[in-house]
């Protein structure tokens, strides 16, 4: 059975839920999708992140579920990391993740954030979003020559 005809009509609807905190809940002050700031709230965090991208209520997250992640509204809030993330934790090759492969990965993530590995993460070990360029300067065009009436020599 397939879910396509409904991933789409669902996608503005799991955006939402990923890029809003619950209302008990303060945004967290480097991540767009809400992430774990200490290693107590990894496995709470991927649970509710394996809930909401489970569409199909199958027990496993698919390629199909990601492609929420790939919108420009949830690109906006960090969607590219955590979808590299959540495909990174296909242990088992098969092209599905399922809670546990995600609470694994989950936890591999926050490793590799946690440089000071001291259990929490500080703002300065958080994703910071992509700098922009300077923008490049352009030079004012040369003002154009100015030529006599006439030749110097009178010719």
């Amino acid at each position: 059975m397939t879910f396509r005809p409904i991933v789409p009509a669902l996608a503005l609807a799991v955006v939402s839920a990923l890029a809003a905190p619950a209302p008990a809940q303060t945004p967290h002050p480097g991540g767009g999708m809400g992430l774990p700031r200490t290693a107590a709230e990894v496995q709470p965090w991927s649970d509710r992140l394996f809930t909401r991208l489970d569409v199909g209520q199958d027990g496993a997250v698919t390629g199909d579920e990601l492609t929420v992640l790939t919108g420009p509204q949830a690109a906006a809030r960090g969607g590219s990391r955590l979808r590299a993330m959540v495909a990174q934790s296909d242990s088992s090759g098969d092209a599905r993740i399922s809670r546990e492969e995600l609470a694994a990965g989950a936890l591999r993530m926050f490793g590799r954030m946690d440089r000071n590995g001291d259990g929490r993460l500080a703002d300065d070990e958080l994703p910071q979003p992509p700098s922009r360029p300077a923008p490049v300067p352009i030079p004012a065009p040369d003002p154009m020559p100015t030529f006599p009436d006439s030749p110097p020599d009178g010719g």
